[in-house]
């Protein structure tokens, strides 16, 4: 479980992922795709895998630089 269920979830059937306990990590190739439509892709899993709503925007906690 763990980190590597939350990877394996994010990047599915688009690229390659695994892990074990609080440890994890994937890839995407792009393949000529967009960045930003992969990143949309990436952000509307993560959003659905922790229950959050559709359309739900974020408050940045500090400001740096």
């Amino acid at each position: 479980g763990g980190a590597e269920v939350l990877v394996l979830t994010l990047v599915a059937d688009e690229g390659t992922a695994g892990g074990h306990g609080m440890l994890a990590g994937g890839q995407i190739p792009l393949n000529g795709r967009d960045p930003l439509k992969v990143n949309q892709l990436i952000v509307k899993r993560t959003m659905s895998y922790f229950g959050l709503p559709r359309g739900m925007t974020g408050t940045r906690l500090a400001k740096f630089g």
